[in-house]
């Protein structure tokens, strides 16, 4: 396989919290706030679209992404590749990420099944 089929997974979030994931070979991302997420998710984003890396995913701390304006949001997450894929911060989960895919899951098939 070569380099250019392969795919990275990143963590964004504050950097006491995500320095473990590099254990585990997650690159890890660090932000402090929803603004600096931000535009540390649009530089993963780039590095995939132009090729100079390619992230298939990229999980960020569940509470940055909901401090994010709904169209920051929206744009952040409407391409394909990477996937943004919300994860609980070390407060615990504040629902965020299961009222997003409950969206998503009515938009898809018209019905909530959660």
């Amino acid at each position: 396989m070569s380099t250019k089929d392969t795919y990275r997974i990143a963590i964004v979030g504050p950097q006491r919290v995500i320095t473990v994931f590099a254990a585990l070979g997650v690159e890890i991302h660090s932000a402090d706030d929803a603004e600096s997420a931000a535009r540390v998710i649009r530089t993963l984003i780039d590095h995939t679209a132009d090729g100079t890396a390619r992230y298939a995913v990229v999980a960020v701390m569940e509470d940055l992404l909901e401090a994010l304006p709904e169209k920051d949001y929206v744009q952040l997450t409407r391409q394909t590749l990477p996937a943004i894929v919300a994860v609980p911060s070390a407060r615990g989960s504040t629902g965020f990420a299961r009222q997003r895919l409950r969206a998503c899951t009515i938009r898809a098939i018209g019905s909530d099944l959660m």
